[in-house]
């Protein structure tokens, strides 16, 4: 059953670190390298938009069903990528893939919460993480390889063998009964000693089924399809591009905050993003009814209101977006700062970034291994982010401070912080969410942690920017008159391989002044990590004790 679930998890994971590895030999050959950020923000915003939909796609139609939609419109989108012929193909082509990327990660975790026992989730959860990690590990170098010595375009293409198989592998092997999504009717729950599930399942109506809640009495595709909140979906779709379009023109030296098309489409999305509450909240659940009694039609939120007004899992969805917000950003711009401040060569960026990678596989898997033993949450959700933090810290010093081996050691400390605490938030969040809505509490929290990688990441690029400009204005004494200057920055921030054809007192200006910046950068990371530590030290202790689930 796993199998074909982590092939898909692999290659998810792989898709994004091919994609950014190739857009030099994308944008080059199709004569567009200005626009081949819209790879990524084109497929981000899709992906991001249509995770929380899942959630409810796998109580409607089914787990199986759902799972293989994703498979299918991943590996559709992947196809068409790999034969574009053009920059806009391409972008609409990485759009439809996150439509299906958004489920790749999110249904097979759904399943898992389905199927096995809550105190050995966390390890299972431990081994796709691992198994995401060793994708984007592979994916960077790989996507190298094949846009330097074949074509940019098999890094799609390869997909689609793979997902085929997984798609056949799930439609042959996978065997879900629906009814088995009956909270009292798992057999790893029923007869349960834990006082925390015993008081979730007696709070059940006895004839509560996922199966029959998924609408086994309605007459058709159409009635079922209907059950969708079409309204607040698209309403999010567009509250989301807009903030996507807004944050990627902030973090572009040629806008600023000030200027229309910056503030215009963030002020858009603020209006998009309360109109879509608004929706969720009132107008879905209380305007569209079908006349069967005022039951079915489009009754069925996105977000329901009794799952975003809880306090225990708020706490968790705010821990995931600064969490994942800060590793993410620490990440991105930590290889930055190898390339051009240390001088480092892509390969030598690539292979400074494994630290935080296996840190973050090894501090999934352990925080499996340890809520399985010990049956708790809490305080190994606290435990991941303050090992978080502190990692950030390091870093943040600087090797001026600390020394480069410290650095490094920081940089693993965080990564190992980010994978414990993903996965034992993930835990707190369904045993908080509560047995009949774990599936939709478990997208939503996917929502946050994709819109917190993409904020923390867009910000930092403008942070970084803004600094870097300013001090490289208060070195004009070096550099020339301030015309200079900014054709200076444009210059190496469309390429850092021009950074080698400066004179040496240019080049190190222009390192010192960029290590400047990513300071400043990664003072900010510090301050989100610090905020995902606060945020889970208010997530609810279930269970018999102290953070316990079993």
């Amino acid at each position: 059953m796993f199998v074909p679930m982590t092939i898909a998890i692999f290659l998810v994971a792989a898709d994004g670190a091919m994609v950014v590895s190739s857009y030099a030999a994308i944008g080059s050959e199709m004569k567009q390298l200005q626009m081949t950020s819209w790879i990524s923000t084109g497929y981000l915003l899709t992906m991001t938009s249509f995770q929380p939909m899942y959630g409810r796609l796998t109580l409607i139609f089914g787990k199986k069903q759902t799972l293989l939609f994703a498979y299918v419109v991943f590996t559709l989108g992947s196809f068409l990528s790999g034969l574009s012929k053009n920059i806009n193909q391409l972008v609409f082509a990485r759009a439809l893939a996150g439509v299906g990327g958004g489920g790749l990660s999110i249904v097979p975790t759904i399943i898992l919460t389905d199927v096995i026992d809550i105190k050995s989730r966390g390890t299972w959860q431990g081994v796709l993480n691992l198994i995401y990690a060793t994708g984007s590990a592979v994916g960077g170098p790989l996507g190298g390889i094949l846009a330097e010595y074949i074509s940019w375009r098999w890094s799609f293409l390869l997909q689609v063998p793979a997902m085929v198989f997984a798609i056949l592998m799930v439609y042959l092997t996978l065997h879900i009964h629906e009814s088995d999504s009956d909270p009292t009717s798992l057999p790893h729950l029923n007869g349960s000693s834990n006082p925390f599930l015993k008081t979730k399942l007696e709070s059940l109506p006895q004839s509560v089924s996922l199966h029959t809640k998924r609408g086994s009495s309605l007459t058709n595709w159409l009635n079922t399809l209907k059950r969708l909140d079409i309204l607040g979906a698209l309403t999010l779709i567009l509250a989301i591009a807009s903030l996507l379009i807004g944050l990627q023109r902030l973090s572009q030296m040629c806008y600023s905050i000030t200027q229309p098309e910056t503030y215009a489409p963030l002020s858009l999305s603020l209006i998009l993003f309360i109109l879509f509450l608004a929706i969720e909240f009132h107008i879905t659940p209380n305007l569209f009814k079908s006349s069967n009694n005022g039951k079915g039609g489009i009754t069925e939120p996105i977000l329901p209101l009794h799952i975003v007004l809880n306090p225990s899992l708020v706490a968790a969805y705010l821990a995931n977006f600064f969490g994942v917000g800060a590793s993410m950003a620490l990440f991105y711009h930590y290889s930055l700062y190898l390339q051009v401040v240390k001088s480092s060569s892509s390969t030598e960026a690539g292979v400074g970034l494994l630290p935080s990678v296996v840190g973050g596989a090894l501090g999934s898997l352990i925080a499996g291994v340890i809520m399985k033993k010990t049956g708790g949450f809490y305080w190994e959700t606290l435990i991941g982010y303050i090992a978080l933090f502190g990692g950030a810290v390091v870093v943040a010093m600087g090797p001026g401070v600390t020394g480069t081996s410290l650095n490094v050691i920081g940089f693993a400390v965080a990564g190992y912080g980010n994978g414990h605490a993903v996965t034992t938030s993930l835990i707190a969040l369904i045993s908080s969410a509560g047995l009949e809505d774990q599936a939709i509490a478990t997208s939503v929290s996917y929502l946050f942690r994709s819109l917190g990688s993409t904020i923390s990441l867009s910000m930092g690029n403008a942070i970084v920017q803004s600094v870097l400009i300013q001090t490289l204005r208060n070195k004009v004494a070096v550099l020339g008159e301030e015309q200079n200057v900014m054709d200076l920055v444009r210059l190496i921030t469309s390429s850092l391989s021009t950074l080698s054809t400066l004179d040496s007192a240019t080049q190190d200006v222009i390192r010192e002044s960029y290590e400047v910046a990513l300071r400043v950068e990664f003072v900010v990371v510090c301050a989100l990590a610090f905020c995902a530590l606060t945020c889970a030290g208010l997530i609810k202790r279930g269970g018999s004790g102290l953070g316990r689930v079993g």
